[in-house]
């Protein structure tokens, strides 16, 4: 009997707190949030690593960008080497 009345307090404090959540973001902005941890906590990253074109990433930016992570850009035979200056240094 106290087990279950532990877990019935237990299961509305986690009730009250998601009322909360909806009350305070709106059903909309309430699901995006724990959507987003769902897939956080699963290791799925929500923003690519790479970004190509105007940065306004759609379904085609983000699978050309997962594309682009597996290849490195190599210099033209021949191209020269510029120099990286950084606090007025080479």
């Amino acid at each position: 009997e106290a087990t279950a009345t532990a877990e019935r307090a237990r299961v509305a404090a986690v009730a009250a707190s998601y009322l909360a959540g909806v009350q305070s973001l709106g059903d909309t902005g309430y699901t995006s949030l724990q959507l987003a941890q769902t897939l956080a906590v699963s290791g799925v990253k929500l923003v690519p690593d790479v970004v190509l074109g105007d940065g306004r990433a759609n379904l085609a930016d983000v699978l050309l960008a997962r594309m682009a992570v597996g290849h490195t850009m190599t210099p033209p035979v021949g191209s020269e080497t510029v120099p990286v200056i950084t606090n007025g240094k080479h």
